[in-house]
């Protein structure tokens, strides 16, 4: 039992095959032309030739004796070019004398009354034929006939065609198998696709497909392993985000459920006590919910910023800074601003807004009294940077970069490691970059806008 084709392979035959048939069909009707044209152009040319031969017989007929004529007949008929075909002359004083030259019988059928070129049946060098002649009939009754065979123009249409049959026959066969590779080609890659795809439906998500040569399949190829490499990162990011979530609700789930056993055992001395601090763990589960979600919708779904609107960061941080400033100077930690730059950006306000309080709480959190918090934009070597540095702490050597990963905290400090994690995500959404550094006297956490800031 044999396999159905390929409907793919069998479309892009049928298509080819259809489009090299439209060829050949056209080529043959403007061959068809060609070769009218071809024996139109021979007819004219033979026409041309008779009346050239009658004007210099009509001459000699009239300047020339007889015997003259007849010798130049003669030499005509001996010495004449075979290339344009067999050649016929005929001279007759009257109507009833001998005809000089290779005409046997002057044909009946010919009107010779000043005729223009047709073409007879008649008898030269004892052959009867089909000619094409020109004759006419003189003052003194004498008569004049030139032509050449009929035969020619068939002849010359006939090697037209042969020659360009053949040269048809060989650019259907080359065009025939021209076909049949582009087709087979054409099943290859596309079965190696649909292969491709089967896997990754089965779960193979490290498949990726050949994107090489760059016509339009091998851009089909880039587009579905972009796909199923977004794909792939979204599963292993939801996976990596459920694991994390499950370890961190295990500890404030385990303490509200201890709070909530001594309350069912009826053992603790205050009741409400217990249900309060129940109460709190289980809040601590709702707020790193949240957050854990926030984030991972954050780092999958990523966006242009030049489809978001221009917003006033300067005025923002201002803002926000102001919210901050009580707290601040109950903490006795003097806040200030050091904006060089007033641009604005291209973000959406209201994540800008919670990603700045993040910043400023962490600071915050993280500088003893008596010290302070710079918020600082200004454009250095790498562009457009905004940093927040508060005194008092250091990072752990190593890499300051897992700041920003999720649950992880820096010193002692209470904390569920989520707001810094918030703050990359968002500059991950927009194209921007977190950094955080030790300086001399502190920390600085630090947003690299680069060259995403509106103009």
């Amino acid at each position: 039992m044999t396999a159905n084709p390929d409907p793919a392979f069998s479309l892009v035959r049928r298509a080819l095959l259809g489009l090299l048939a439209t060829l050949m069909g056209a080529m043959a009707v403007i061959l068809a032309l060609i070769a009218v044209l071809i024996g139109l152009q021979t007819r004219a040319g033979l026409d041309r030739i008779n009346n050239a031969d009658m004007a210099a017989l009509v001459s000699l007929y009239h300047s020339q004796p007889a015997p003259a004529l007849a010798s130049f007949v003669d030499r005509s008929l001996e010495f004449a070019p075979n290339d344009m075909a067999g050649r016929v002359i005929g001279v007759q004083r009257r109507a009833d004398g001998p005809i000089v030259g290779n005409l046997n019988a002057w044909p009946s059928v010919l009107d010779a009354s000043g005729s223009p070129n047709q073409t007879v049946v008649l008898s030269a060098n004892g052959e009867t034929g089909r000619w094409i002649v020109r004759a006419t009939v003189m003052r003194d009754g004498g008569q004049i006939l030139v032509g050449r065979e009929a035969g020619h123009v068939g002849a010359s249409i006939l090697r037209f065609v042969t020659v360009t049959g053949l040269a048809l026959v060989a650019f259907s066969a080359a065009s025939l198998g021209y076909a049949g590779f582009v087709s087979s080609r054409f099943q290859q890659r596309t079965s190696a696709i649909l292969k491709g795809c089967d896997a990754v439906r089965g779960g193979a998500l490290e498949t990726r497909l050949q994107t090489e040569p760059r016509d339009e399949l091998g851009r089909i190829a880039g587009h579905i392993n972009q796909m199923v490499s977004s794909l792939s990162f979204a599963i292993r990011h939801h996976k990596q985000t459920a694991d994390q979530m499950a370890h961190e609700m295990r500890n404030p789930l385990a303490r509200a459920n201890a709070h909530l056993e001594r309350i069912k055992a009826d053992t603790p001395p205050d009741r409400e006590s217990e249900l309060e601090l129940a109460r709190g763990e289980l809040r601590t589960v709702a707020r790193t919910l949240d957050d854990m979600l926030d984030i991972a919708e954050l780092e999958v779904d990523r966006i242009d910023p030049r489809r978001l609107d221009a917003i006033d960061l300067t005025a923002l941080i201002e803002d926000i800074a102001g919210l901050y400033g009580a707290v601040a100077e109950d903490q006795e930690v003097r806040l200030t601003l050091d904006l060089a730059v007033d641009a604005p950006v291209r973000a959406e306000e209201s994540l800008m807004r919670r990603a700045l309080a993040n910043l400023l709480d962490n600071a915050l959190k993280h500088t003893p009294r008596g010290g302070r918090i710079q918020v600082t934009r200004r454009i250095d070597a790498e562009g457009d940077r905004l940093s927040v540095d508060n005194t008092g702490s250091q990072l752990p050597e190593g890499e300051p970069s897992r700041l920003f990963e999720r649950f992880v905290t820096a010193g002692d400090k209470p904390g569920r490691g989520l707001g810094l994690a918030f703050v990359a995500a968002i500059a991950a959404r927009y194209g921007w970059r977190a950094e955080a550094q030790n300086t001399a006297d502190g920390v600085r956490v630090s947003l690299l806008l680069g060259a995403d800031r509106a103009s």
